[in-house]
């Protein structure tokens, strides 16, 4: 299941893995290879599914994807994802497993080696997709503490 918790709403939005595998048409990326060669899969682009799910990303400036890994998390520019990011689901018609990073995993075609993007670019590194992808927060502000 994954959270998406807003800072303009209280409650979290879940989406469990069957509300994934019911999505379908524009929502879904059949098959991830053929926007990141070194990845397999079938998944949901992360706009569509903020929009399928009712939340407007326009509203929103960054994103924390949380890991179930204890303390991975990444802070990143909404812009910088939205429209290229992908939730992997399943994988040759499964459901991902742990080994595969599952239940859930972002992923970011285009990306860089890990330490190598260009923050002036808004190029992103291999550290922005995300293993065992449990939690989104969306932030309307950016922090100032980020910037420093």
């Amino acid at each position: 299941m994954l959270e998406i918790y807003c800072d303009r709403s209280e409650e979290p939005t879940l989406v469990t893995l069957d509300q994934f595998a019911s999505f379908e048409g524009s929502l879904i990326v059949e098959d991830v290879n053929r926007l990141d060669s070194r990845r397999e899969g079938k998944g949901v682009w992360l706009e569509a599914l903020l929009r399928e799910v009712g939340i407007n990303p326009a509203e929103y400036q960054t994103v924390t994807m949380c890991s179930e890994e204890v303390g991975f998390e990444v802070w990143l520019p909404l812009k910088s994802v939205l429209k290229d990011g992908v939730i992997i689901f399943e994988r040759q018609g499964k459901r991902l497993t742990t080994e595969q990073g599952g239940p859930l995993r972002l992923i970011i075609p285009e990306t860089v080696t890990c330490g190598q993007n260009d923050v002036k670019t808004g190029q992103l590194d291999n550290c922005a997709n995300v293993k065992h992808l449990k939690r989104m927060t969306l932030q309307s502000e950016i922090a100032n503490t980020v910037l420093t």
